[in-house]
């Protein structure tokens, strides 16, 4: 029966410990330099971020693409939340974070495809139009996933069991 026991808590112990590595919420601050010549916005440069979970992509070939679960972004006197726009995904190509795809109303994100770089557009109709540079980082503290409590108790209740085994 110790055997079992043992067995069962070391099962219930990694299980546990894998469970909680799953899932890691993934933060990516951006920024747009506007740079086509004639825009009224050129030289400026507005900021934003966004984060998605990085278990739940979707692979196509060489790309992920993973829907976005939060996004804000200041741009020409507006803010715009994930609820602005019509399609939103983070997009990875061979591992590497190639850009956003996303477009809202008068605006969108583009990717780096093909060789070409990350990019940003808007049309605003008589209010201007113009494209810009996107640059993003990644937020360092989203590197490794902290243990959860239901995993830190998992290895625990193991510890117990490996503790009280040296006693008899």
């Amino acid at each position: 029966m110790n055997k079992q026991l043992q067995r069962g808590l070391a099962a219930l112990g990694l299980s546990l410990a894998s469970w909680a590595s799953l899932a890691a919420p993934v933060t990516v601050n951006f920024s747009v330099t506007i740079d086509s010549a004639g825009s009224p916005l050129v030289g400026q440069s507005f900021t934003g971020s966004l984060s998605f979970d990085d278990a739940l992509g979707s692979v196509m070939g060489d790309e992920t693409l993973f829907d976005l679960s939060a996004f804000s972004f200041d741009f020409a006197g507006g803010s715009y939340a994930l609820g602005d726009l019509f399609a939103a995904s983070a997009v990875y190509k061979n591992g590497q974070f190639v850009g956003l795809d996303a477009q809202g109303d008068g605006f969108s994100f583009m990717p780096a495809w093909g060789g070409a770089e990350a990019y940003f557009g808007y049309d605003f109709g008589p209010d201007g139009m113009g494209n810009g540079s996107f640059a993003a980082q990644i937020d360092p503290g989203n590197g490794v996933p902290e243990p959860t409590g239901l995993a830190l108790a998992g290895l625990g209740l193991f510890g117990l069991a490996a503790a009280r085994r040296r006693t008899r």
